[in-house]
């Protein structure tokens, strides 16, 4: 496979990506109310991980694709850095464990 359709394959994947998971969040977010009361404090850790991921990965595949449309990474070394930098913050949030009492 060229190297530029692999370039308009991972585009397409990130663009579809990112138009997924935000409205998926939203929706958690709006319909946090519905959860039983047993339910709702897992619901509001769920909803919390989505957002943190995807405002991660937006910074991360948001920033590759904007790099690809002005130009390439070579050209923009700073949006690829600030991308990873978001990244990597967001993964670190939502990989800490704070002391709270398990649910299950």
């Amino acid at each position: 496979m060229s190297e530029s359709t692999l370039l308009w394959i991972e585009i397409g994947f990130d663009v579809l990506y990112l138009i997924t998971v935000w409205p998926l969040t939203g929706f958690m977010y709006k319909k946090r109310a519905n959860l039983s009361k047993g339910n709702q404090r897992i619901g509001w850790l769920f909803m919390w991980s989505f957002f943190l991921l995807v405002m991660g990965d937006t910074g991360h595949v948001g920033f590759r694709v904007l790099a690809y449309a002005l130009g390439g990474f070579e050209a923009n070394p700073v949006l690829i850095g600030a991308g990873a930098s978001a990244k990597a913050v967001t993964v670190t949030f939502f990989y800490w464990k704070p002391n709270i009492t398990p649910i299950l």
